[in-house]
């Protein structure tokens, strides 16, 4: 088993939970700030003797697997980073939403789940904290809790020296004018006990380039594989991210957007965004963006809203019980819920009506 501590300014899915009075909401469908803890609406598909449930749904929410669900495997991503925003066009590509996955788990039925949004800059050279993708979570409610969590995609370089890419699931790429360095590569984290194979992945952001008359961003890392540096040649591409076949069909999840330079755009790696490059003898890569559900990171551009994270996702496979159950049980009253009366908050659980699945 893998323990390790939490990321920096990382909430834990309880922290998450202990919403203040004066806490607006966390979206449709999960808690807010009336305390309600909603249930979550997966995906839910068989495949042969197994069945599959997709969460892809921005949000906190609750969810109860099926009574002796055996064999359980997990898929979780983080949302990718956003890509960087420069008026010098040699910024970094977003890092890919960190990736965690494990087989044979023995989870308690009672689940909160976070899935992360993507990062994304809304205005020329905004503040940065929110181009970071948003991390993704399970909290396994049980005497022993567990969180599992996939952390965000690092932003990529830009706007200023004080624009340096960030570390994060996968790391941002450097500028290549400024600030050269990527940003580091952690995955994820897992505090409490787990049972079976947990991997951890995500990798560093490629280095900007400063140099003959050329300045290149650094591709964002991906889940497997480290972001291209920039250089003479254009800007680096993004890393590559992880293939699963968790969901019967085989997709690469959180892999890095690319770097933009003058010369030439980087390539975003696999369902991550590509850079935008001005050169008029170069075509232009396209689209920017990340692709949702799949963490990937976004492109660098010039002068223009950046490209955006693509946004996480969870996957549960399981063998035995087709149907989950629906709403929340005591364990998740006795810990999450009971930890939302101490933030002062009056506490429901609500239940979304059933329907049919298939």
């Amino acid at each position: 088993m893998r323990s390790l501590h939490l990321h920096p300014g990382l909430r834990t899915i309880v922290a998450t939970t202990l919403v203040a009075a004066s806490a607006v909401s966390f979206g449709s469908g999960s808690a807010t700030a009336g305390g309600v803890l909603l249930s979550c609406e997966p995906a839910i598909t068989d495949l042969g003797e197994d069945t599959i449930a997709v969460f892809t749904e921005t949000t906190t929410c609750s969810w109860r697997l099926p009574d002796d669900a055996e064999s359980v495997s997990f898929l979780l991503v983080g949302g990718g980073g956003s890509g960087g925003l420069s008026s010098e066009n040699s910024v970094g590509g977003g890092g890919g939403g960190g990736v965690v996955h494990g087989t044979n788990q023995s989870f308690a039925q009672d689940l909160v789940i976070t899935i992360g949004e993507g990062g994304a800059i809304t205005e020329a050279c905004a503040p940065f904290a929110a181009a970071d993708g948003g991390f993704s979570s399970i909290y396994v409610a049980s005497d022993t809790p567990t969180t599992l969590t996939a952390f965000g995609g690092g932003h990529g370089a830009g706007c200023g020296e004080n624009g340096q890419a960030t570390e994060g699931g996968s790391g941002g790429g450097g500028h290549g004018a400024w600030v050269s360095l990527g940003g580091g590569g952690t995955g994820g984290d897992i505090d409490g006990p787990a049972s079976g194979s947990i991997s951890f992945l995500g990798s560093s952001g490629g280095g900007g380039h400063s140099g003959g008359d050329v300045e290149a961003g650094g591709g964002g890392g991906g889940a497997t594989e480290v972001g291209e540096s920039g250089s003479v040649n254009g800007g680096g591409d993004g890393g590559e991210g992880f293939t699963s076949d968790i969901t019967g069909t085989a997709i690469v999840y959180g892999s890095g957007g690319g770097g933009s330079s003058t010369v030439g755009p980087g390539a975003g790696g696999t369902n991550a965004g590509n850079a935008f490059g001005l050169s008029p003898n170069v075509d232009l890569l396209s689209p920017y963006n990340g692709v949702d559900g799949t963490g990937g990171g976004g492109g660098g551009v010039a002068n223009d809203t950046p490209g955006r994270g693509g946004s996480g996702i969870l996957v549960l496979r399981w063998s035995g019980p087709e149907l989950p159950g629906t709403g929340t049980a005591s364990t998740l009253v006795g810990t999450v819920a009971a930890l939302m009366v101490l933030a002062g908050l009056a506490v429901t659980i609500a239940r979304r009506p059933r329907r049919a699945m298939r």
